[in-house]
């Protein structure tokens, strides 16, 4: 995501950060303000992950929304 030859990454960079806990320069963001990712077995008592809780304390972006939507 933080590729210097992505054309797209002026847009990323942010959601990076979001997400990552990481700024442009790939240097970890003071306070731990980044997402934090829940794995979680709700349908079966099979203890297989068939879901994940992001939690972003400051929110996300529509840009971190959209890479979260596109995750299979």
């Amino acid at each position: 995501m933080l590729i210097k030859d992505n054309p797209a990454a002026a847009t990323i960079a942010p959601a990076a950060a979001e997400l990552l806990g990481l700024a442009p320069d790939r240097r970890p963001i003071p306070g731990h303000r980044h997402a934090r990712i829940f794995p979680l077995s709700l349908l079966n008592a099979d203890n297989h992950l068939d879901h994940i809780l992001i939690y972003a304390a400051g929110g996300l972006t529509a840009c971190s929304q959209d890479i979260l939507r596109s995750l299979r």
